[in-house]
């Protein structure tokens, strides 16, 4: 079974195979064309803020909460593993918060992402 992270990382493709290493193509994923579309923007926008040196804590917050939804849809098509990786403030949100109970993600600070599960942070 295949372990995939999702991440925004430079010159990516925005899901790296964490078992074999490298990115994986997203037309080998066989993922919807809205999906596809969604994940380059996306990526697009990451890229963005990695110029500004990821700079807006409101931004990079709004982007890793979209990764995570990217994460959970690929999860829900793909019989993988995934995981979602923040590349603004290098931390992993495990494979555990991406369950369907997670409503959304907060980021508190550069350095830590909490998910909430509707009962409050």
């Amino acid at each position: 079974m295949k372990y995939l992270v999702i991440d925004g990382l430079l010159h990516g493709t925005g899901i790296r195979d964490k078992n074999e290493g490298g990115y994986i193509k997203l037309d080998t994923l066989h993922l919807p064309d809205t999906l596809k579309i969604k994940i380059k923007s996306w990526l697009q926008k990451y890229e963005e803020e990695h110029y500004n040196s990821y700079s807006n804590a409101e931004n990079i917050n709004e982007l890793d909460t979209l990764g995570v939804e990217i994460a959970k849809h690929i999860k829900s098509i793909v019989n993988s593993k995934v995981t979602y990786f923040s590349s603004a403030t290098l931390k992993e949100i495990p494979r555990i918060f991406l369950a369907k109970s997670a409503k959304n993600v907060r980021n508190f600070g550069s350095d830590l992402i909490m998910v909430s599960f509707g009962i409050g942070l």
